[in-house]
């Protein structure tokens, strides 16, 4: 499985101490939903929400304190960016405003924790992937994402022109020029394939690759990058616009999502096959707060609101949290912060996708 770096920091707000009260408003903010002064009046309604709750179940200090943050953060706010979300994060020592790509549900969250679901899930979106288009004679790198589409310079020539005279006593041992010209094209890819070593040191990215398919079938044959490799596109694109190489290459990126839920879930049958998998929050949360948590797999819309047992290696889900300020109103982000908090990896899954594992698997150490 491909794995696609976090784009967001995120890790600054996780602690693993209770940090009370930590306080998580999410609105969404894209402008085909919300005007400028609409976003505005949102953003006071759910201060002036989060004020009454603040001192309703805090003492006035605390409460004051963290008023204190979020009315600074509000004075941060752009409410001309082109993001779909807006996060504000405050407790009485930190406080954090994040600007997200994906659409949130509109919500005010106040308990132990801050509410980091939708920032992981946020990072975890494809944001940038690289491209390399390939014909016999020219090689292109591009830099890609939903507002991109730059041109990466190279260390070494993109022209098979510049490779013509490599190994001259190899070329010249063979008469026929169909023989010759595979022999340049060759030697070209592989410099190609040692240019990209160098792009993927600086962009760890799924790559993309479109081509000849004949060019494309002598690329795998030398490229040491395939299990980085995101999708082929056969066809000869050198001078194909944009708008064009992002239309053929939207189908490969859905493909490339569908491929690595797949792959999540196989990891899944084969932990449990090693007696290595927790299945549901229950057994996930013991998990994690034993610091055995190697990747966590969750549905992206499931909540569980919990209290507290004796231990913090327990929990029991609360029926009535709307009655229970101070218990955990959502676990899984609890959990979220935890697993990340000792290095471990997250992912999300489409709802339904985890149906068997009662919607949350975590992978162990041992």
């Amino acid at each position: 499985m491909i794995k696609y770096p976090a784009t967001v920091v995120y890790k600054d707000i996780i602690g693993l101490e209770p940090v009370p009260p930590a306080v998580s408003i999410l609105l969404p903010c894209h402008p085909t939903f919300s005007s400028r002064a609409e976003l505005k009046h949102r953003l006071k309604i759910a201060l002036e929400n989060t004020r009454r709750l603040l001192f309703k179940n805090y003492t006035a200090e605390m409460a004051l304190a963290v008023m204190g943050r979020l009315e600074k953060l509000q004075l941060r706010v752009n409410y001309n960016i082109r993001q779909q979300s807006l996060a504000l994060f405050a407790s009485p020592h930190k406080s954090k405003l994040f600007y997200l790509d994906q659409l949130v549900e509109e919500r005010i969250v106040i308990g132990d924790y801050f509410a980091i679901r939708d920032l992981v899930a946020d990072s975890k979106q494809l944001r940038q992937y690289l491209v390399l288009i390939l014909s016999e004679q020219h090689c292109q790198f591009y830099l890609a994402g939903e507002t991109q589409f730059t041109p990466l310079k190279t260390e070494i020539p993109t022209d098979v022109y510049a490779y013509v005279n490599e190994k001259p006593e190899q070329v010249a041992n063979f008469s026929d020029a169909g023989t010759r010209r595979e022999i340049v094209m060759d030697k070209f890819l592989e410099h190609m394939d040692q240019e990209l070593s160098h792009i993927l040191a600086r962009y760890p990215l799924p790559v993309f690759i479109l081509g000849p398919e004949k060019v494309v079938g002598h690329f795998k044959v030398h490229s040491r990058h395939l299990t980085q490799i995101a999708g082929y596109i056969h066809g000869n694109y050198e001078d194909a616009g944009e708008q064009t190489l992002r239309t053929l290459i939207q189908p490969c990126l859905e493909t490339w999502y569908q491929h690595n839920n797949k792959l999540l879930l196989t990891n899944l049958e084969t932990a449990a096959d090693e007696k290595k998998l927790s299945v549901g929050i229950l057994e996930a949360w013991t998990a994690a707060w034993e610091n055995n948590a190697h990747l966590l797999v969750v549905e992206r819309n499931f909540h569980f609101p919990a209290r507290r047992a004796d231990t913090p290696y327990h929990i029991f889900r609360e029926d009535s949290p709307e009655d229970n300020p101070f218990c955990i109103q959502d676990a899984v982000d609890v959990l979220i912060g935890q697993v990340i908090s000792q290095g471990g990896e997250v992912e999300f899954l489409d709802d339904g996708a985890l149906a068997q594992y009662d919607h949350v698997a975590l992978i162990r150490h041992y």
